[in-house]
């Protein structure tokens, strides 16, 4: 666990670094440190001291896990790696991940709508995830 420093300290400070509610704690004291630069510059020591003892990251995917969308297209490459581009478009919209819907409209272009509010699929991010495929299929 690192130590705080001794301004983090004289200023109250006290982070455990294990708790799982840190980041949101860290949060909500980054907003009231932007009125305090004093506060602000323990709390960046604290995360730093954090950083320097090799925190894990606890959130998030893991190293080397596939999205849903990635996972379908290396799947249909593993397949028929002969597959173009336009077919294996067609195929996703016929299929798609749980929860995404394919949407075509004059003012935004075709394109997949998450199941959650901001979350989008564009032609561009599928063609580099089918061409980083085909690249890994290859060797």
């Amino acid at each position: 666990m690192p130590r705080l420093t001794k301004k983090a300290a004289s200023l109250g400070l006290a982070v455990v670094i294990d708790d799982p509610a840190f980041a949101r704690n860290l949060k909500v004291e980054m907003r009231s440190a932007v009125r305090n630069p004093r506060l602000l510059e323990a709390l960046t020591d604290v995360t730093v001291a954090a950083a320097q003892e090799g925190q894990k990251f606890k959130h998030g995917r893991k190293i080397g896990t596939l999205g849903p969308w990635r996972k379908r297209i290396a799947a249909m490459l593993k397949r028929d790696p002969a597959l173009k581009n336009q077919a294996l478009w067609e195929a996703l919209k016929a299929a798609p991940p749980r929860g995404w819907t394919h949407i075509e409209s004059s003012q935004f272009g075709e394109r997949f709508e998450g199941p959650t509010g901001g979350h989008e699929f564009k032609p561009a991010t599928f063609r580099t995830y089918a061409s980083e495929e085909r690249q890994k299929l290859k060797g």
